[in-house]
């Protein structure tokens, strides 16, 4: 009888094991470049792409969000960025990075999705936008499909917070606290 509760037990800690993202507190995100598409510049009203890679990350305080392009996990942290966007953060200290997953998309939906990229950067030009066609991002860093990711980086590009999925209000109050202290900790 123990052994038939311990192997439901046991599997079901290892399907959760596969599951875990790469992202460590305390670390850089790992290694990872998005050589086709890859970031979004917006210049003198003309878009072009350039490759991308994580190296690239620190010198500011970053919140990445890595979404599937599909409205249900745009929609899933958009009380977060609606409130970073509000607080009016320094952006010579600060940036949020969007890594767009269309590897994770619906069929058919790359013109609507690359119209929504450039309406964003039209309308928040500081802002960092990666067009991660091959989902490359999210197999390097073994993130979840179908939803959305928020990473906290310091200065320095290390992980502060990470977590998949939709954040509660306790964790948007977290994350912006933590985003205030990083800035805090900047000026001094």
């Amino acid at each position: 009888m123990r052994y038939l509760i311990g192997l439901p037990l046991c599997c079901l800690v290892v399907s959760l094991s596969l599951h875990a993202h790469l992202l460590r507190t305390g670390e850089p995100v790992p290694p990872v470049k998005v050589m086709h598409q890859g970031e979004v510049i917006y210049d003198h009203n003309e878009f072009s792409h350039q490759s991308w890679n994580s190296a690239r990350l620190p010198g500011k305080i970053r919140l990445i969000q890595h979404i599937a392009a599909r409205t249900s996990a745009r929609e899933m942290n958009a009380a977060l960025i609606e409130t970073l966007r509000k607080a009016r953060l320094p952006r010579e200290y600060y940036q949020t990075t969007t890594i767009v997953d269309r590897g994770d998309a619906f069929f058919a939906t790359g013109w609507f999705i690359r119209h929504q990229i450039e309406a964003s950067l039209r309308r928040y030009p500081w802002s960092q936008i990666i067009d991660d066609t091959n989902s490359v991002v999210r197999h390097n860093w073994q993130l979840k499909s179908k939803t959305s990711t928020i990473v906290l980086l310091n200065a320095q590009g290390e992980v502060q917070w990470a977590k998949e999925g939709p954040l509660t209000l306790e964790e948007i109050r977290q994350v912006v606290s933590r985003i205030q202290r990083l800035l805090r900790e900047q000026d001094r």
